[in-house]
C-alpha cells in the first residue's frame, strides 16, 4: 500500500516536530551524542517523505 501525498505530508510534519525536540535537547546536552544519531535517522526519513511528495523515486531519469 502506497502513502498518499497527504499521509506523506503528515508523516513529514510529525518527523520534523520530533527532530526539532531532539535537536533542542541535544543543544542543551551536547554530550548525549546518541541524540545526534537519532536526529540523522529522522532527517533521512524526512528526506524520504519529501521524495515521495515530489514524485521522485530515486531512479535515474538520465538517458544514455
Amino acid at each position: 500500500m502506497h502513502e498518499t501525498p497527504i499521509d506523506a505530508t503528515r508523516k513529514r510534519e510529525e518527523l520534523k516536530a520530533k527532530r526539532n525536540l531532539l535537536f533542542r535537547r541535544f543543544l542543551q546536552n551536547p554530550l548525549e551524542t546518541h541524540l545526534a544519531l537519532e536526529i540523522k535517522i529522522i532527517d533521512d526519513q524526512v528526506a524520504e517523505c519529501a521524495e515521495l511528495m515530489s514524485g521522485n523515486t530515486g531512479q535515474s531519469t538520465k538517458l544514455d
